[in-house]
């Protein structure tokens, strides 16, 4: 019997993230994947919710986690509060104090809200590089799979296997033909059925589903978080853009700061992007 993880409650909740937002279409079903990723050559995994909302004629995925940051961002309180734990955590020490201090405010987590056929036959990528949001577009269902005739069971759904090289990663994905959509999470698709479960070869970007719910609900275009406009850039010129930032991330914020905290640039780890065809 084919099982469904009620998801509403974490729905409900995270879907105030943003406020006022252009509708673009209805979902119809709602998947929630358990992440973990491995941005630091430290080899420290990071663990995020991907959400996946599908309507009829786009799709929108995005971390819950950065969500909820978003939202933080908002209240009052918020750079005091990233400001004292950066202090708290410098004074405590260790080759990752800048990490430690970072972590409780998501930095770390996928920033991209990706809009699968929006525009119709290309994807639309939301981002952003420190206070700065970009959009660009990418090519819709670039992955070019070979199926396997490998199975699992994955809630209660028969899966098969494909395989992909993409932009510089080796993937494994198993999805659900009963699940007759070609989706997945972020920027993976083009799978005669919905992915269930997601790795590449390294084990540093791994997505598993977590839950699905059929929910009537508005999918809508993420605005702002600071309500600038987005700047309009290409796919290869914010990955090389943002591996700068990441490289660099302390001294990118202390800059930032009206009292900066004196961190050098390379204070934290070395990052690596999903996307490594950006060199």
């Amino acid at each position: 019997m084919k099982k469904y993880v009620c998801l509403l409650m974490m729905f409900l909740v995270g879907s105030t993230c943003l406020k006022a937002q252009e509708v673009l279409d209805t979902m119809y079903l709602f998947c929630q994947y358990k992440a973990q990723t491995i941005k630091l050559t430290a080899q420290k995994k990071i663990k995020d919710v991907i959400r996946l909302e599908i309507g009829k004629k786009l799709s929108k995925s995005y971390s819950y986690g950065t969500c909820q940051y978003d939202s933080a961002q908002a209240t009052p309180d918020f750079l005091d509060k990233l400001v004292g734990a950066v202090k708290e955590s410098r004074q405590q020490g260790g080759k990752d104090w800048l990490n430690r201090a970072f972590a409780p405010f998501t930095t770390l987590r996928e920033t991209a809200t990706v809009y699968k056929n929006y525009p119709k036959g290309k994807m639309t990528v939301l981002d952003r590089i420190d206070k700065t949001e970009y959009r660009y577009q990418d090519k819709l269902n670039s992955q070019e799979w070979q199926l396997q005739t490998d199975t699992m069971t994955i809630m209660g759904y028969l899966c098969q296997k494909a395989v992909c090289e993409w932009r510089g990663r080796e993937y494994e994905a198993w999805f659900a033909p009963d699940i007759p959509v070609s989706e997945g999470p972020l920027k993976f698709g083009g799978l005669p059925g919905l992915i269930m479960k997601l790795g590449d070869s390294l084990q540093e970007w791994t997505y598993e589903i977590d839950g699905i719910q059929y929910l009537n609900r508005p999918i809508v275009m993420r605005p702002p978080v600071k309500g600038k406009a987005y700047q309009q850039t290409t796919r290869l010129k914010f990955l090389r853009g943002m591996r700068r930032f990441l490289n660099n991330m302390g001294s990118f914020i202390d800059a930032s700061l009206e009292k900066p905290l004196g961190i050098k640039a390379g204070a934290g780890d070395k990052y690596d992007l999903m996307e490594r065809d950006y060199r």
